[in-house]
């Protein structure tokens, strides 16, 4: 500073006010230099401080193992930790030797009693780091080989409860929460994008599962961190049934579809194009999920299920550092959703859906274009409702679904009525009609709890003749299934050829139906003696459209607890509804039945 400079002309009081100030500037300039330098020694320390525990370990000779157990070996070069607890945002570094069949990090609850797997080992000769980040509150074991070099495998835990918010910020990379549900999350349309969870515990009371008691793997992907729009759901139920939705203004019904594999885990979902670098869909990174906006072609994209490519791409193992167990989905921008699985190697494209069978309207009723519809069923037709499951206590629902789809449509919803010319009613009790009456046509109801396809053909076959523009709703299987013989069972035009069989009769129902000039719509089962018998029927069902020219609905199963429950919500009645579900039902049905595929549609002209 040249004070002589600066000071020229002035008087005494003045230079010594200059010489004042200009002091009070470096003291103020040292001071902030100095909270400066505080404030980043605050902020280095917080973001590398490390600390090193050397936990207690409960046994010599002794690991986990892949399957959460407690392996030994004959060598005493194997440890493992009692549980250590971590908070949300810290992490554990393990720097040590283990081999694929060493659990290096798993996830353990206070006592240790259960342990899951996260981290394996990758090499037994060499040592490597394994790193774990906490997402929640959590006890973690470690496991690994020993030997002399005693510190090199200490375990160094990162004690930035800061690391909270970054783990926050870093949502759109997915986070493997692992665990159970927490009990916090009651919805399943509340979990976190990015993020996977086992619940092996049964829960009823969590909304929006697919199926209940709820236990099993979920997963929840998006192609953005900050939007639902574009998700996808996933769950997996032991043995292997694979449930899906998707979400793009709102969440979709689920759809179950069969599978002898089951998923329980989940990576990281990065979204973006998909990297130029990336030539083969069988080299995508297990865990991520890609939405590619530009088109590629084959010779610049192997593997893809339809050229050009372009659409969000997932895929999913249950191990992170294993191909096998992988499923890759694809869901192109026209609606088509795509599938393949990979064991010893990827299999062949499945198209779940097609342009076909997409919904071309939205909304809407077309059952008031029939004047008479006839419902063909069992005790879901029937409306069955428990109000003591335990005790095997049950009545008719108050209003049935068939009274209600009437009632949408615009029909008399006097179910099995008989009328006088008059006008007249007369309760249906013997299915003879008396003298003086006739059918009141607009809704009829032959359906009976426990009822097969054969069962009702012997009891209600009768009830199949000419009604003025009627639509028959043909919804049995559910009792003793369908099998794939309809070649078998239903040779010719000839009723009387037709077997006794359940897949006989139903073609028996299907034949009758056309010759006496009405038109019918299958539902197809979501429930009955097994995952196989369900698929099978469904199947069958899907030919006996074909065969006959009759159209197929889907029919998604109501899984939320409001639809299921007791009068008294401490109990679920199975495969039934209560009386909201089958008002639900009811609603659904006429949806599916209006949005049908075109080429469905043609099959009720």
């Amino acid at each position: 500073m040249e004070i002589k400079k600066i000071t020229e002309g002035m008087t005494a009081p003045q230079v010594a006010q200059v010489i004042d100030d200009n002091f009070k500037g470096l003291n103020e300039e040292k001071a902030n230099k100095v909270e400066t330098n505080a404030k980043l020694y605050e902020l280095e320390s917080k973001t590398l401080s490390i600390e090193t525990r050397m936990p207690e370990y409960s046994l010599d000779n002794g690991y986990i193992n892949t399957s959460g157990g407690i392996g030994s070996s004959s060598s005493a070069n194997w440890k493992h930790s009692n549980p250590i607890h971590l908070s949300i945002g810290e992490s554990i570094v393990v720097y040590c030797k283990a081999t694929a069949a060493i659990a290096v990090v798993s996830i353990s609850n206070e006592d240790g009693s259960l342990i899951t797997p996260k981290l394996f080992g990758k090499d037994g000769d060499n040592y490597l780091y394994y790193s774990f980040v906490a997402n929640q509150d959590s006890f973690v074991v470690v496991s690994f080989q020993t030997d002399s070099k005693s510190a090199d495998y200490q375990i160094l835990i990162n004690i930035n409860q800061d690391n909270a918010v970054i783990l926050e910020s870093l949502s759109n990379l997915g986070s493997i929460m692992g665990g159970d549900l927490p009990s916090s999350i009651t919805d399943l349309n509340d979990i976190p994008i990015g993020t996977s969870y086992l619940l092996t515990s049964k829960r009823e009371d969590l909304a929006n599962a697919p199926y209940y008691p709820f236990s099993g793997a979920i997963h929840t992907l998006s192609v953005n961190k900050d939007n639902l729009t574009g998700s996808i759901q996933m769950v997996s139920k032991e043995p292997g049934e694979l449930w899906i939705r998707t979400r793009w203004a709102s969440w979709s019904n689920w759809f179950r579809v069969a599978s002898s594999e089951s998923l329980s885990n989940l990576g990281g979902i990065m979204g973006g194009d998909l990297p130029s670098n990336i030539i083969n869909l069988d080299d995508i990174p297990i865990g991520t999920s890609y939405l590619l906006t530009s088109k590629r072609e084959a010779s610049d994209l192997a593997n893809a299920p339809y050229y050009p490519f372009s659409g969000g791409i997932h895929t999913l193992s249950v191990s992170k550092d294993n191909s096998a167990g992988s499923i890759q989905i694809v869901a192109k921008e026209s609606g088509e959703l795509w599938i393949r699985t990979r064991w010893a190697s990827w299999s062949n494209w499945f198209r779940l859906s097609s342009i076909d069978n997409l919904k071309i309207s939205q909304g809407g009723n077309i059952l008031p274009m029939y004047n008479n519809i006839v419902f063909i069923g069992d005790s879901l037709t029937w409306c069955q409702v428990y109000t003591d499951t335990a005790n095997k206590i049950s009545r008719r629902a108050k209003v049935t679904y068939p009274e209600i789809l009437c009632k949408l449509s615009g029909l008399d919803c006097d179910v099995n009525k008989f009328v006088a010319a008059d006008g007249s009613k007369r309760d249906n009790e013997s299915g003879i009609i008396p003298d003086g009456y006739t059918w009141n046509n607009e809704c009829n109801v032959f359906a009976s709890k426990g009822y097969s396809s054969s069962k009702w053909w012997e009891i209600y076959n009768s009830r199949l003749f000419e009604r003025s523009n009627a639509l028959y709703i043909v919804y049995l299987g559910t009792n003793g299934g369908l099998t794939d013989t309809i070649d078998e069972d239903c040779q010719g035009d000839d009723l009387e050829s037709y077997t006794n069989t359940n897949t006989g009769c139903y073609g028996k129902i299907l034949k009758k139906i056309n010759d006496v000039g009405s038109k019918a719509i299958l539902v197809k089962i979501y429930d009955s003696s097994s995952q196989e018998m369900t698929d099978t029927t469904n199947s069958v069902i899907d030919k006996f459209g074909t065969r006959y020219n009759m159209p197929v609905v889907e029919n998604s199963e109501l899984t939320e607890f409001c639809y299921r429950c007791t009068p008294d919500k401490t109990q679920t009645g199975g495969i039934h509804y209560n009386d909201l579900g089958y008002s639900k039902f009811a609603s659904n049905l006429i949806d599916a039945i209006s949005n049908m595929s075109a080429s469905m549609l043609l099959r009720l002209i």
